[in-house]
């Protein structure tokens, strides 16, 4: 064999070794499958990189920062010009770095919305769902107002929560410098950027922002609600399926990271096996939890759930400082009792293949025996990041059957003020 068949035999193994090593079984009914597959090889790249980093550096730290880095690497260049039909500047509230979209010819005042992104509190940016926030600025006809929050670990938790209000209150308090009807101003986000929106929504009933317009509406995209439970029935059912995109363990180091916690392999796998909050302070919040709640919900065509998992041991070290920040609901909202009552209407997205799926029906749930009008959608088949896939104009796609629930819910909320 001579040398440049050898090579060629070398390369052709490693990128067959690297192909298997990114692919990724899925649920075979799974909607968006291309994009599912995508995001998950791309979550098994950047975590390749992180543990290789982590090898070589052993500094779990700044794996976010790595993984930013690499996701950057991947995102097309932005370029705020490139739709007539916006206006799109980047400009700085408080401190707080935003990206305006304006639609050029939407009447003034305008209508607006705070869009928070996702990214487990600790990746991503405004860039990051970008195509997003265009879509839904010129098809809803609002300004959409995305924050660039500071990120975790750095800046854990209340940081973020902060910026996202600091830039919230800026909007009311200066509408009518912005053209923007301060009457019909709302929250969104994705994911992490749920749980913000949701967190900041509670946030704005406190003292300090009494006196400014309350919000209109609340639209929570596949939001992570709650870090006390990890063995959810959707966690027991799509751990396995989809745990490459999101799994619980991937959840704990997330939550653990905004709470300002050690976030190492060991401590990720005892909060992923629950054993970061105490018997008591778990039958404490249990009314907030409680699974009967998911027995009578839809969650697909199929609506099998695998049995709980058995009980593990409890860190008390651990739980002593975790239960600090986890029972708070500025950060885990599911567990908001009086607040939840004065929340606006809301509009809550979670989909069938998605470890968050159950804080989310469970939130609806507290939502609706608040008497708080909530709009609620499972995307069937759907996975984590389903909405993304909103752009595509096949109505028979899931996530743009979801985007225009959240579409028409947002109309209905601006037109009858």
């Amino acid at each position: 064999m001579g040398l440049f068949s050898g090579v060629s035999l070398i390369f052709a193994v490693c990128v067959a070794g690297l192909a298997f090593y990114l692919y990724t079984p899925l649920p075979s009914d799974i909607d968006q499958p291309g994009i599912a597959r995508a995001m998950c090889a791309m979550n098994k790249m950047l975590g390749l990189v992180e543990r290789m980093c982590f090898g070589l550096f052993c500094d779990y730290k700044n794996e976010f920062r790595r993984k930013q880095a690499v996701a950057s690497m991947l995102l097309p260049v932005t370029k705020l010009d490139s739709d007539p039909d916006l206006k799109v500047t980047n400009e700085v509230y408080d401190g707080v770095k935003v990206r305006v979209y304006r639609p050029v010819r939407a009447p003034v005042p305008t209508p607006a919305v705070m869009y928070f992104h996702g990214g487990g509190w600790c990746w991503g940016a405004v860039d990051t769902e970008d195509s997003f926030a265009r879509l839904l600025a010129k098809e809803a006809q609002l300004v959409v107002i995305s924050v660039e929050y500071r990120l975790a670990p750095e800046y854990p938790f209340p940081a973020p929560l902060d910026d996202c209000v600091t830039a919230t209150q800026h909007v009311l308090t200066h509408s009518l410098d912005l053209r923007i009807d301060p009457k019909r101003v709302g929250v969104a986000g994705l994911s992490a950027g749920g749980n913000l929106a949701a967190a900041v929504a509670l946030r704005m009933q406190d003292f300090p922002f009494r006196s400014l317009p309350r919000l209109r509406f609340q639209v929570l995209l596949m939001p992570g609600l709650q870090g006390l439970d990890f063995d959810l029935p959707s966690y027991r059912d799509n751990d396995p399926a989809t745990g490459h995109m999101l799994s619980r363990d991937v959840v704990a180091k997330y939550v653990l990271a905004y709470a300002g916690l050690e976030f190492t392999p060991s401590v990720v796998r005892q909060v992923a096996l629950n054993q970061h909050v105490t018997s008591d302070t778990r039958a404490k919040l249990s009314k907030f939890l409680e699974q009967a709640v998911l027995e009578t919900a839809t969650v697909g065509s199929k609506g099998k759930r695998k049995k709980a998992g058995r009980s593990h041991g409890v860190n008390v070290t651990l739980a002593k400082l975790a239960e600090q920040v986890v029972t708070n609901p500025l950060f885990s909202p599911l567990l908001a009792e009086e607040q939840i009552r004065q929340l606006p209407p809301s509009a809550v997205i979670m989909s069938q293949y998605d470890v968050l799926r159950d804080e989310a029906l469970l939130y609806v749930h507290s939502l609706q025996q608040a008497g708080v009008p909530v709009v609620s959608h499972l995307v069937n088949r759907g996975h984590h990041l389903a909405i993304l896939g909103a752009s595509d104009q096949d109505n028979s796609n899931g996530g743009r059957k979801a985007y225009l629930t959240v579409l028409q819910f947002i109309r209905k909320m601006v037109e009858d003020v």
